[in-house]
Parts: C-alpha cells; sequence; structure tokens
C-alpha cells in the first residue's frame, strides 16, 4: 500500500474494499473520526444511472479522484461542511434526520464526482458491467464460502483471467478485497449488534474463529472484542 502523511483537517475517503490502515507517527498525538456507512444506503435496490454511472465507476476506479484532500484543496471546504453537517444532526436524531443524513451524503458524493476524472487505463463500458456484477455477488453472497473457481465460473473467467481482471479494476486481489469486505461486515456489526463475536464471524463467512480474530486484529490492530468495547465507529 502506498503510504500518506496527514495533517489535522485532512480528509481521507477510503471505497469499500480498499486495503488501508493508519498509524500514529512517534512523538506525535493522534485524532481520528471515521465515518462508516454502507453504499446501499445511496444505491438503489433496483439497477438505475446513478450506480452505474456514478457509484459503481467511482468505487471501482474507473473514475479517478484525489482520496486524500487536504485544507488547500478548493472542495475541502464544501465536503467539510457537509460532514459537520452530518455530524451535528446525528447529535439531536431530530425528527426525519435521515432524510437529511442521506442528502449530505449525496451532496458528499456529488461534490467528489465533479471533482473526478475518466480514468483511461480502466475505461470499458463491457469490463463495468461485468465488475458491476461481481461486486453485486460479493455483495449477496459474503456470508458464504467463495472460491476462486466459484467467482470465475459466475463470470464465464478461468481463474486466471479473472485473477488478473480483477487486480486490474479495483487494485487489488480478489482475496484482499473478500477478506476486507467481510471485515468491515463484520465491524459494523459488532458495534450494532450484541450478537456472539462467533456468531458474528459466521455471519461474515468466517467458519474459523482464531482465523477470523488474527485477521481482524491485522486490519483493525485490536481483538474484535476490545473493537466492540471501545466503540470505535
Amino acid at each position: 500500500m502506498d503510504m500518506m502523511y496527514v495533517e489535522a483537517g485532512d480528509i481521507i475517503v477510503v471505497i469499500p474494499g480498499q486495503l488501508h490502515g493508519i498509524t500514529q507517527l512517534e512523538n506525535y498525538s493522534m485524532e481520528y473520526e471515521n465515518i462508516i456507512f454502507s453504499s446501499d444506503m445511496l444505491i438503489s435496490k433496483h439497477s438505475d444511472s446513478l450506480e452505474s454511472e456514478v457509484f459503481i465507476p467511482l468505487m471501482s476506479g474507473m473514475l479517478s479522484f484525489n482520496h486524500l484532500i487536504t485544507l488547500e484543496d478548493d472542495i475541502h471546504g464544501p465536503l467539510a461542511n457537509c460532514l459537520d453537517r452530518a455530524d451535528n444532526i446525528c447529535k439531536t436524531f431530530p425528527k426525519g434526520y435521515q432524510l437529511a443524513l442521506k442528502g449530505y451524503l449525496f451532496e458528499f458524493f456529488y461534490i467528489i464526482y465533479n471533482s473526478s476524472c475518466e480514468n483511461m487505463e480502466v475505461k470499458n463500458n463491457k469490463n463495468l458491467d461485468k465488475l458491476k456484477d461481481i461486486l453485486g455477488f460479493i455483495e449477496k453472497n459474503y456470508q458464504h464460502s467463495i472460491s476462486i473457481e466459484d467467482i470465475s465460473s459466475f463470470c464465464n473467467f478461468s481463474p486466471s483471467h479473472f485473477m488478473k481482471f480483477f487486480k486490474k479494476s479495483m487494485g487489488t486481489s480478489f482475496i484482499d478485497y473478500l477478506n476486507d469486505y467481510r471485515l468491515s461486515a463484520s465491524a459494523r456489526m459488532l458495534l450494532s449488534s450484541d450478537d456472539n463475536i462467533i456468531d458474528i464471524a459466521a455471519a461474515c463467512g468466517y467458519d474459523n474463529l482464531s482465523y477470523y480474530n488474527r485477521i481482524f486484529k491485522r486490519k483493525y490492530h485490536v481483538t474484535p472484542s476490545r473493537y466492540r468495547n471501545s466503540g470505535i465507529i
């Protein structure tokens, strides 16, 4: 992974499945806030142009944008304003706050979308449709075992061709993407439910609790139980 150095006020956008981590520099204090939400909040269950023309291209890398937005960037002010309004409304939860919250998120990605540019290296409508199908398959089946053979058969690709296609399209391997997707889903469940950790692991595709604990700690630097108790968001 590429390393980015961030400063107070910077905004970082992490797309689903993008491998990432955060580390405090020695002799520096660190405070940060995560805003985690499912893309289901913004994407219709029925296929529409918003999904195919905006969100899938942004999430797949077909449209490129700056994932690190600093105070010097023109879009920083408008983006920070969206986040501040979302944060403020979640302090009081007034009637109909869900409408406003979704509106702020749509506005946030409207700004991101208008700052993006076409990534010519991955421009291909057929590839976009195929990638959309793959990501949809993962979303619907991540709770179950998914092998390279399973997903490549779904795509009518050979396993080797599928792995090359996915890596080129998403910038990460299928296995790493799937693990990150599952771990993110499990992290949300840890904070939003009282289910046993072993049940959460199983619900997210992990039938081996020790393996789940190990890779969860690798990503979040704490065990699932510590993550839940700390109330990290």
